[in-house]
């Protein structure tokens, strides 16, 4: 999943709770604008902050690592 698939995804929750830019700024700790930024596409928010958005709005984000052959080689 890509970074603007992740977003779209948080988009979807956060219309479909009926959550105002406000609500989810007043717990994230991030401006209106840097939100409607990132669920509008105009800025791609980092790692961390995208966590820290997932979570305000009740996801949990858990990173799982790529099995390839590759890796696996590695991973003893």
């Amino acid at each position: 999943m890509n970074s603007q698939a992740l977003i779209n995804s948080l988009k979807h929750t956060i219309d479909y709770r009926k959550m105002g830019l406000k609500d989810i700024s007043n717990v994230s700790g991030y401006t209106p604008r840097q939100i409607h930024k990132w669920t509008s596409g105009k800025l791609i928010p980092s790692l961390s902050e995208f966590v820290d958005l997932a979570e305000t709005i009740g996801y949990e984000v858990t990173l799982v690592r790529k099995r390839t052959d590759a890796n696996s080689i590695n991973d003893t």
